[in-house]
């Protein structure tokens, strides 16, 4: 046999079950219930009818039951609506069959007790008693929960109490030995938990019982153990059977007697009590295993035992594990040869205690001539084959806990050499550099197999990067068509019956592409929107027409919008463009090609309709120090006005020079935001001048107010640069201090001033004097023939520099030098290297002028910032890295010895580029024979 199309023979929607939890009280729930029942979707022009069936005879429909479009709408639930429902839907191939639901009405009678009277029982003390639940025999499905209150109306917890249980089943409570203690008023409670099918929630309603009095009296003197009732077990566990997946289940053993003489052991016979998931009762008497699985199926015993180990009783009970049924193997749909005398259905679910029934046109299959049904394994064997017998087949696998349906058509037919009925056109027109197919298709018995060939060599029954051929349903696809995959194909229809074959001429017909002038754009609101849609490439003279959309809606001209269309491009025109004419844009290109129909090529772009941003509200400065400023300030970020950045330009007064910060708006969300700015690195004591500009795509938005601010004070950071020292006056007995004094930026405070420190060389005690800020002064507070250390510091009203001058050294009474040597020879040797070459000087005199030597160098402009001390020895030559490329540097040289520095100074420039190479060394002579 061979498997046939699928045709729609099984429901999307089937009767579901309204039971044990779910199960409707008609008392309370006054609503309609509505099975649904819907056949899979269908072919066109198929009609379907639909009948129910309840406990299975037909369903007359009236005015409370309706029926309408395959669902069984069932007003004003009674109680003779329990029972079992099963759909029916005719259509075009025979009858389906649903899985049956079942419908459970709660016979619910509440209040269970109404009259006001007081049972009293009387127990001697040591006896065993039982105050019963009054719920009435025909509630189905039991109370939710059942608790009992005592005097007062308290809650009683029956764990704290070693002699007491409660039936989980009736609710009855038991004392195995009551005492005096036990005296009092008792009540019972019941809750329901009522399903709501239409809300699909739950409605409690509880039930509060009669009062019970317990009098517990004293027999004489005699002790409690002499009146205990003898140890027994009054309510033995009972066989149950659940489902796998069950939250759980309870077994139960309540013994009367003194409690204190025995004891109660829970078993599972030949196993373990399943493990982490069994839970018992204080008192032991109650067994529960949650989480059910299915190996938890077998016996359980309850063992009671005295104070020796002598088993008393023993009682055991089986717990039966029940899987719902799944399909393993369902049916499908079957076209079988008449050749054939018999045929056999497998239909195999998985589950426990399963059981098979079969349908032919919704009647159910006995055993006859015509068919065997196996009800244990799901086999149906079909005997004699007809034509006549072609129907729908259902099978359904049942255990008591639900049911499960599977419907395929069986077509018995006789053999037939291959047809076709799809064929291709004798010339096909295939796209370039497409996805294109080529479908045939053909019936006969067997089912044909179908195959192509290109130019008479066979086209594998594979899956490639280039070619797919699916020979179940005759289609041949080419992937990414290229001009080389034209030819003569055929496609071959072949059975034991017969062969056919068709031929077609494949022509390859050139690809265009559609392309605009923007993928992308953010037009500025009530600007003009203008995109130009080209088809480019174009080599087979197709006609196009062309056409736009807005949000896959088409766009006419009007008003404000206008298109133009050529043979090969149209432009569309969007005048006075508002926010909502923000979206996606389509050029829609349709051509039409003879035998393969219409082709659509389309290109997309993306437009923004914004305005600037918002100016920002209620700007104002915060937490200023001496060297930040904090900024604070409310800006609305709408989505048609957005933000991308925001400038924060910021100007020293006293320069006239514009800094700016820049804020990136990535994490400003509409509908808006309070932004904090913080601007560091500023100069103490200085004025600035700040300026908020936001922006986005289309322009900025700037406030004209300016906002100024005054850093605080701090002390110097600097030190004055260029400090030299030399001895003067007669004897050359005074010390002569000279300086650059800083500039007004570096001065960070008021009443900028300097310090000198100095002592002997021999001394650890530094002096000080207080120097002026002239940049001049001469110390006469020296001793003569001696070496003095110096350094100056700047300070201000705040405080004192951390910054100091490099020390110099000078002896009293010792000359300066009065010349230099020659300026030596500067060479960029690197990209940051610069070389300071002293050439050679053979004139003795002007050797002893010094021995030593200072160079002070800076990029310039930043002679008070980055100014560099370099002591020379012996006129050595020396490197500097300390440069950066590109700069320009000054050099200033000045001779130095005990005297200090000379008064004589000389300065070059030099710019740090185009390095050359360095200076040759280590050159080496080797001689080299020439001769031949």
């Amino acid at each position: 046999s061979n498997q046939a199309i699928n045709f729609q023979t099984n429901f999307r929607l089937q009767p579901i079950d309204y039971r044990d939890q779910q199960a409707i009280s008609p008392r309370y729930y006054q609503g309609n219930l509505t099975l649904p029942c819907q056949l899979e979707e269908s072919s066109p022009g198929q009609r379907i009818t639909y009948y129910w069936t309840h406990n299975h005879q037909p369903v007359q429909v009236n005015h409370r039951i309706i029926l309408r479009k395959g669902n069984l709408t069932l007003k004003w639930i009674q109680l003779s609506d329990a029972g079992n429902y099963q759909c029916f839907a005719i259509h075009n191939h025979g009858i389906s069959v649903s899985r049956i639901a079942t419908l459970q009405l709660r016979q619910l009678e509440l209040p269970f007790n109404q009259s006001d009277a007081i049972v009293v029982q009387s127990f001697h003390n040591g006896q065993y008693a039982r105050l019963t639940c009054p719920i009435p025999p025909s509630t189905n499905p039991l109370p939710n929960s059942i608790y009992w209150t005592g005097s007062n109306d308290n809650y009683i917890i029956i764990q704290k109490h070693p002699q007491l249980y409660q039936s989980f089943d009736d609710g009855a409570l038991h004392f195995a030995s009551v005492q005096q203690s036990d005296s009092g008023t008792y009540r019972c409670h019941t809750v329901f938990q009522l399903y709501d099918p239409m809300a699909q929630n739950y409605v409690t309603v509880a039930n509060h019982g009669q009062k019970q009095i317990l009098n517990i009296s004293h027999a004489g003197n005699q002790s409690i153990t002499s009146l205990s009732s003898p140890v027994k077990v009054v309510t033995a566990p009972i066989d149950q059977v659940v489902q796998v997946g069950e939250k759980s289940v309870q077994f139960q053993c309540i013994i009367a007697g003194n409690s204190s003489i025995f004891q109660i052991q829970w078993y599972k016979l030949n196993d373990f009590l399943p493990i982490h998931r069994y839970r018992l009762s204080n008192n032991r008497y109650r067994l529960t295993i949650v989480d059910i699985q299915y190996g938890d199926q077998g016996q359980y015993y309850c063992q009671i035992n005295d104070n020796h180990g002598h088993i008393i009783a023993e009682h055991k009970a089986l717990l039966t594990v029940i899987a719902l049924p799944e399909w393993k193997d369902s049916i499908q749909d079957k076209v079988i040869s008449l050749r054939q005398s018999f045929f056999i259905w497998h239909c195999q679910a998985t589950g426990t205690n399963l059981q098979y029934h079969w349908y032919a046109n919704g009647d159910i299959i006995t055993n006859s001539t015509k068919y065997r049904s196996y009800s244990h394994n799901g086999t149906l064997i079909i005997q004699a084959l007809q034509q006549s017998d072609s129907k729908v087949y259902t099978c359904m696998a049942m255990n008591q806990f639900g049911n499960i349906v599977k419907s395929a058509l069986a077509q018995f037919v006789h053999d037939s050499p291959p047809a076709f009925i799809v064929r291709p056109f004798a010339i096909t027109k295939w796209i370039f550099n497409r996805t294109n197919k080529l479908i045939c298709q053909a019936n006969g018995f067997p089912t044909p197999r179908l195959s192509f060939t290109k130019n008479d060599r066979q086209l594998a029954s594979l899956t490639s990067s280039k070619l797919t051929v699916i020979p179940s349903n005759g289609t041949l696809i080419i992937h990414r068509t290229e001009l080389s995959d034209e030819g003569t194909y055929q496609c071959i229809a072949i059975n034991p019956n017969g062969s056919i074959r068709i031929q077609t001429r494949v022509v390859i017909i050139p690809a265009f592409q559609v392309v605009l002038n923007y993928n992308s754009i953010i037009v500025r609101s009530g600007k003009r929107i203008r995109l130009t849609c080209n088809i480019v490439n174009q080599q087979y003279g197709l006609n196009h027409s062309i056409n736009w959309s807005y949000s896959n809606l088409k766009i006419h001209p009007s008003k404000r919008i206008a298109i133009s269309v050529s043979a090969s491009s149209s432009v569309l025109t969007i005048d006075q463009s508002l926010f909502n004419d923000t979206g996606i844009y389509t050029c829609h290109v349709v051509s039409y090609v003879d035998d393969y129909g219409y082709i659509t090529n389309m290109a997309r772009a993306r437009i923004d309709i914004i305005d600037i941003p918002h100016l920002p509200e209620d700007v104002r400065i915060d937490q200023v120090t001496s060297r930040s400023v904090k900024l604070i300030w409310h800006q609305l970020i709408h989505s048609n006005r957005p933000i991308t950045k925001i400038h924060i330009d910021y100007q020293l007064r006293s320069s006239g020079k514009w800094s700016r910060k820049v804020l990136f708006a990535g994490n400003y969300i509409s509908p808006s935001a309070t932004i904090t700015a913080v601007l560091d690195s500023l100069i103490p004591y200085h004025h600035y001048i700040i300026k908020l500009t936001v922006i986005n795509a289309v322009g900025q938005h700037q406030i004209n107010q300016e906002y100024q601010v005054t850093t605080l004070p701090d002390k110097p950071t600097m030190a004055p640069v260029q400090f030299y020292v030399s001895t003067t006056g007669p004897n050359y007995q005074y010390l002569a201090i000279s300086w650059l004094p800083l500039p007004r930026q570096f001065h960070h405070g008021p009443n900028i001033n300097y310090r000198l420190y100095y002592n002997k060389y021999s001394s650890d005690l530094w002096q000080i004097k207080e120097v002026g800020h002239s940049g001049h002064y001469i110390l006469q507070d020296v001793t003569s023939q001696s070496k003095y250390r110096l350094y100056l510091v700047a300070w201000n009203s705040i405080g004192e520099s951390e910054t100091k001058t490099p020390i110099t050294t000078v002896v009293t009474n010792k000359p300066p030098p009065n010349s230099l040597p020659p300026f030596p020879k500067l060479y960029v040797i690197g990209l940051s290297v610069v070389r300071v070459h002293f050439e050679n000087v053979w004139n003795s005199a002007e050797i002893k002028i010094s021995h030593r030597n200072k160079i002070y160098f800076w990029r310039d402009g930043t002679e008070f910032s980055k100014s560099t001390c370099v002591i020379v020895y012996n006129l050595s030559d020396i490197v500097l890295h300390s440069v950066q490329q590109g700069g320009i540097y000054k050099f200033q040289l000045c001779a130095n010895g005990e005297g200090g520095d000379s008064q004589i100074k000389r300065i070059a420039t030099v710019n740090v580029t185009n390095p050359v190479p360095d200076r040759i060394r280590d050159v080496t002579f080797a001689k080299q024979n020439l001769s031949g």
